[in-house]
């Protein structure tokens, strides 16, 4: 009777587990098409002037993607895995401006990404999702889905 019980229990406990279900590979839709605005670089929050441009970047579903640094356009490529995710070929206008520090630091950041987080919280009923770009255990950075500025 003993024995029963626990190979019952054991049956469904493995019925419920149900394995994660694989996305597709080089891309994850639940990043794609929005619009994510930087919030914070390495732990640090990020605010704009109103004569600054807001940081944001968009991975659009054909493996590429647009950041838009502040002063200069960037484009590139990224493949993604699961939560894995390899940025790649970047190229960037030149323009010269007040933000190139930062825009350099980003760029640097982006480049030692290789896993990122999804993460959705609830702040006085409006639901926020956040992209965290991580390096290792280390968060690079931290964007917020928001509104395209035209």
């Amino acid at each position: 009777m003993k024995n029963t019980i626990v190979v019952l229990l054991v049956i469904v406990a493995m019925a419920s587990c149900k394995p994660k279900e694989k996305l597709p590979f080089g891309r994850n839709p639940g990043i794609e098409d929005r619009h994510w605005v930087l919030k914070e670089m390495e732990g640090k929050p990020i605010s704009f002037t109103v004569t600054q441009k807001e940081v944001s970047i968009e991975f659009e579903n054909d493996n590429n993607f647009t950041l838009e640094a502040g002063c200069n356009t960037v484009n590139g490529m990224y493949t993604s895995q699961d939560n894995l995710i390899f940025i790649h070929q970047m190229m960037s206008t030149k323009m010269a401006c007040p933000e190139l520090d930062r825009e350099t630091s980003i760029l640097n950041l982006l480049q030692k990404t290789n896993h990122y987080k999804l993460k959705q919280s609830k702040v006085n009923g409006i639901v926020q999702e956040q992209l965290m770009l991580m390096g290792g255990d280390t968060l690079l950075l931290k964007f917020e889905k928001g509104v395209k500025q035209e």
